[in-house]
């Protein structure tokens, strides 16, 4: 239940949740001399583009910061400047006449000019989004789920297998489906085979990047256990018993290509009841209460 509340606060700063806002670093540190020296008109123009960029929707970082964009400002001569706008994805920049007789425009030019090149440095990075990141799916879709996992019996291991079939409202993904248990190197004269179905739901979020679901999964339904063992005399004693099941997991799966997925999962397969059974050579195969276990999965959910 924790991990169910920890993925929904995921969910809710997640990229499907809100757009990310681009954040905005200014750098004048190439020209900090002249404003120590007294050009107040740089001053000026340094306070007013940070105010500027904030009313134009950045979130602007401060000073010992690199934000998404970094606006900075160098001298090229005594009568120009020059604005950059650097980004993860290019840089673009343009020439400001900023010296000794440039008017009294040349604070309100240079202030026009960084924000330009900020705004056109947002743009390029939303436009890079698509093409750097796995599309995250629709809200709504129909898929389906298969895995593999090695699941631990007290102290032996066995083979689980599942399918679901899958329905996705947003976030959450209502599942569907059947488990299989087959226990490996059982006691001499013991066969035994578990089986279940269970409907449960899916909790996933995107929240870290685009292509990698973080989710969290709980089940519930009936299992059966069938089993046949075999007395020093060779007498069968065989019959099969139902109980309650519940399986809580949490996981992580890559996005692959077109909502096709491979990941890994770790959970616990839960009864109310232990069921043990002895071999033919004495010793006693026990299945607790609660056992976990640890796999692979593929799903598609376009």
């Amino acid at each position: 239940m924790i991990a169910w509340i920890v993925l929904a606060m995921a969910v809710s700063a997640s990229p499907e949740g809100s757009a990310k806002v681009a954040t905005v670093s200014v750098d004048f540190t190439a020209v900090q001399r002249e404003m120590v020296a007294g050009d107040s008109a740089l001053g000026r123009a340094y306070k007013t583009l940070l105010g500027r960029l904030a009313e134009d929707g950045f979130s602007v970082v401060g000073p010992d910061r690199t934000g998404d964009i970094v606006v900075k400002v160098r001298r090229t001569s005594e009568q120009n400047l020059n604005v950059l706008a650097d980004t993860s994805v290019g840089s673009q920049s343009r020439k400001v006449h900023f010296g000794e007789g440039a008017g009294d425009q040349a604070e309100f030019q240079l202030v026009y000019a960084a924000i330009e090149l900020a705004r056109g440095a947002r743009d390029a990075l939303a436009a890079a989004v698509p093409a750097l990141s796995k599309p995250v799916g629709r809200s709504r879709a129909i898929g389906a789920q298969v895995g593999g996992a090695m699941m631990w019996s007290g102290s032996s291991a066995g083979f689980m297998a599942n399918g679901d079939a899958e329905s996705r409202l947003g976030p959450l993904r209502l599942t569907v489906g059947l488990v299989a248990h087959q226990p490996v190197a059982l006691p001499s004269g013991l066969h035994i085979f578990e089986w279940g179905a269970l409907a449960g739901a899916r909790l996933g979020t995107h929240a870290l990047v685009p292509w990698l679901l973080l989710e969290a999964a709980l089940g519930g339904g009936v299992s059966q256990q069938r089993y046949r063992a075999s007395d020093a005399s060779g007498a069968d004693d065989r019959g099969a018993s139902l109980d309650l099941l519940a399986m809580g997991s949490l996981g992580a799966a890559v996005e692959i290509v077109g909502g096709f997925r491979l990941g890994l999962s770790g959970g616990t397969w839960l009864t109310p009841h232990a069921h043990a059974h002895d071999g033919a050579d004495g010793t006693t195969w026990k299945g607790p209460k609660a056992r976990p276990f640890v796999g692979l999965r593929a799903e598609y959910l376009p």
